[in-house]
């Protein structure tokens, strides 16, 4: 009963709470319908193991090739690897065999203990605060993206979590939170992830939707159609109009019977702001891959050409366009939010464990599957971002897409005036950055 529990029991590093988060944790990275393998220590034992997986259990006297020749398994979209480093022989003949066993284009995740807490666990096992482990081996993060490196996979990203698995009195989740926090950056924590992407891209024909919000920019939709430069059969453009003052919704309805050959969605916002409109839009996403293009001209609409290829040739799972390389056009952006598109990406790049120059560009690519994701995540998040950059961005570090970065040419808007209100909208993005990074670095149960 717990009022018989002793100090030394709430002191003890509790494994239901460690792999609790750990499953957590991994389970993030699963989409529906992927076909996922979980290679485990067959030593340890958690809840949660199996849940939409394949699952492959490995002790330490056991050659895992070996096993895997036995299985005849197939190849995964997912594989995850969970304290078999600590044990296995030889590492670099497992990480060739779970290369090969990863399909194209396909993700592995590493995750162990942190080597730097060996010396601790060892001196909770002598004190009786934690269950005896066999002897480990000393892999560092570093080491094993080396040797991943060295077997065709590049590193998405890398980053520890679980600073305190200890319950103390039902306080253990609120001090774990705020040491990830605190020291996220840092690699600190009891369990390291190391999330890979194989690297032997495989080029593929991709179906595109574009989704064009638009409010008050009746003057600028004739020419933006106009010079999307994209074969129109593989094309579906949906237009999100917003209450306007001028006849945005008539001239949409006018392209739409303009352009036969595409397949067009238009309905009328329901929700307020440009973030609204594009999540009202998902519903009625058909293709492969899905773009965000601002209506007014600030970027060029043949720029979605070279940023859809990115996606095709399998570089990328989520492209970024950034505005923040080449010279803007006078006028392009003021001053304000010229500081603000400058502090944000420092932020993002310091909690998000990726390298950002600019997280406001209307102009986003990534794959379908992200959809869905993109929607949980803002569930998660729990308040709006009213462009919808930061749901898109934040969802994509938060699930290991791997980002990639595209520089286009900020234009002046010719029709029009801009729908952003500076101060408002930006207090609202300080508080969304504020939870997202909590959200993006504190372990889940």
């Amino acid at each position: 009963m717990e009022h018989n529990k002793t100090m030394t029991d709430y002191l003890k590093l509790s494994s239901k709470t460690f792999y609790d988060f750990h499953i957590s944790e991994i389970n993030k990275y699963k989409n529906i319908n992927d076909k996922v393998l979980h290679i485990v220590n067959k030593d340890i034992e958690f809840e949660g193991l199996g849940l939409n997986e394949e699952v492959l259990e490995v002790s330490i006297n056991e050659e895992i090739n070996l096993i895997v020749n036995k299985k005849k398994l197939d190849s995964y979209d997912l594989i995850i690897v969970t304290d078999i480093f600590d044990i296995t022989k030889d590492v670099m003949k497992m990480i060739l065999l779970l290369e090969r066993l990863c399909a194209g284009n396909g993700k592995i995740l590493f995750s162990n203990l942190n080597s730097r807490w060996h010396f601790v666990f060892n001196f909770f096992e002598f004190l009786r605060l934690k269950k005896q482990s066999p002897k480990r081996n000393k892999i560092s993060p570093k080491k094993i993206i080396n040797v991943a490196k060295s077997a065709n996979l590049e590193l998405i990203k890398t980053y520890t979590r679980l600073y305190f698995p200890f319950y103390l009195f039902g306080l253990g989740v609120v001090i774990n939170s705020f040491l990830e926090i605190l020291f996220g950056r840092f690699s600190f924590g009891m369990k390291s992830y190391s999330l890979f992407r194989k690297s032997n891209l495989k080029s593929s024909k991709l179906s595109k939707t574009l989704i064009i919000p638009a409010k008050n920019e009746e003057g600028n939709l004739d020419e933006l159609v106009r010079r999307i430069n994209i074969n129109h059969k593989d094309l579906q453009i949906i237009f999100c109009i917003g209450e306007s003052k001028d006849n945005t919704y008539e001239k949409a309805l006018e392209i739409t019977k303009k352009y036969k050959d595409i397949s067009f969605k238009l309905f009328t916002q329901t929700s307020k702001g440009k973030g609204g409109g594009v999540f009202e839009s998902f519903q009625y996403v058909e293709n492969d891959i899905v773009a965000i293009l601002d209506s007014d001209l600030s970027v060029d609409p043949e720029e979605m050409t070279p940023v859809f290829k990115i996606l095709e040739d399998g570089t990328a799972d989520f492209v970024n366009c950034t505005r923040l390389v080449y010279k803007m056009e006078k006028g392009a952006m003021r001053a304000l939010n010229n500081m603000m598109n400058a502090f944000f990406p420092l932020v993002i790049s310091s909690y998000g464990n990726i390298r950002l120059t600019d997280t406001l560009c209307g102009t986003k690519v990534f794959s379908k599957k992200l959809v869905d994701k993109i929607i949980f995540w803002n569930i998660i998040q729990k308040n709006v971002d009213p462009f919808g950059d930061f749901d898109m961005i934040f969802s994509a570090i938060y699930y290991g897409e791997k980002i990639v970065e595209y520089p286009v040419y900020y234009r002046s808007r010719r029709y029009g005036q801009t729908q952003i209100h500076r101060f408002r909208d930006g207090a609202r993005l300080l508080y969304y950055l504020f939870i997202a990074v909590k959200n993006i670095n504190v372990s889940k149960r």
